[in-house]
């Protein structure tokens, strides 16, 4: 995007009617910027970035506190800056920089406007404006499969626990601090030629999540099926898949016991005859 500039000069001293100095400033270039989602920028005084934008002035000194730096997010937020003087080689220039104590916290993944107003402390009429887009990044997501067993009978999977991932690195904090497991959709392949939906469910650790899901096998045998997992930021389109293994067991075989019965047929009697007379 090119930039646009705006200039205003005035008038410091005079003598008899002559101009002898005059003060102005003049944006070259704004710099797009590229940060993740809901990242929250904001640094202490002549320190670094991000760099928004490189100008030049005319008949004030290189000093950064000589000016004054504004910067309208286009999103109701105006934040003040920080300017500080960047020397590479023999070119120097003064360098536009977010500073603590105005932070800036972005949200979901897209591109947006902003707008910086560099003025000269004291002679506001002093001032140069320019315009630019900063990109926002979704976090990038990291999952890893895990090995799956039957919970229920056999060959049967009730909310198993197929699958972890992270939404950036959360063990270090670096996660979208508005992120909940309704930002996610997850798919499961669970490699009999069956693909369902799995859900996902938080952690105790703020953007890390698990996926669970359900599935029933027709096989009987032991046997163990690969699993590919695939999840995705339902806002910012970040996606990652992994593998896993589900495992089932052999059906128990049932053996008849055999028994031995009675015949059916009644027992037969014999007629008892006299022997004998008394």
């Amino acid at each position: 995007m090119t930039s646009t500039s705006r200039v205003q000069h005035s008038v410091l001293e005079s003598l008899e009617g002559r101009v002898c100095l005059s003060a102005s400033i003049t944006i070259d270039q704004t710099y797009g910027f590229t940060v993740d989602e809901h990242d929250t920028i904001g640094f202490a005084n002549k320190a670094g970035g991000p760099y928004m934008a490189p100008f030049h002035v005319q008949g004030m000194p290189y000093d950064p506190s000589q000016f004054q730096v504004t910067i309208d997010w286009h999103d109701g937020t105006v934040t003040k800056g920080g300017v500080a003087v960047f020397k590479e080689f023999d070119y120097s220039d003064p360098v536009l920089y977010g500073t603590l104590g105005d932070l800036k916290t972005f949200g979901d993944p897209g591109t947006s406007p902003y707008t910086i107003k560099i003025s000269q402390v004291g002679h506001p009429e002093v001032f140069a404006t320019g315009e630019n887009n900063y990109q926002v990044e979704d976090y990038a997501l990291y999952a890893s499969g895990k090995a799956a067993y039957a919970n229920q009978g056999t060959n049967q999977f009730r909310n198993s626990l197929v699958a972890t991932f992270d939404d950036g690195r959360p063990q270090d904090g670096d996660t979208d601090a508005t992120g909940t497991a309704a930002n996610f959709v997850a798919t499961i392949d669970w490699g009999d030629g069956t693909t369902g939906p799995g859900t996902v469910v938080p952690t105790a650790l703020k953007g890390r999540y698990n996926v669970v899901g359900s599935h029933g096998y027709n096989n009987i045998k032991g046997q163990s099926y690969w699993l590919t997992v695939h999840v995705m930021d339902k806002n910012g389109g970040a996606d990652a898949t992994t593998h896993g293994v589900a495992t089932i067991y052999n059906a128990p075989v049932v053996k008849p016991i055999g028994v031995t019965t009675a015949p059916a047929g009644y027992f037969s009697t014999t007629e008892v005859k006299q022997v004998w007379d008394l």
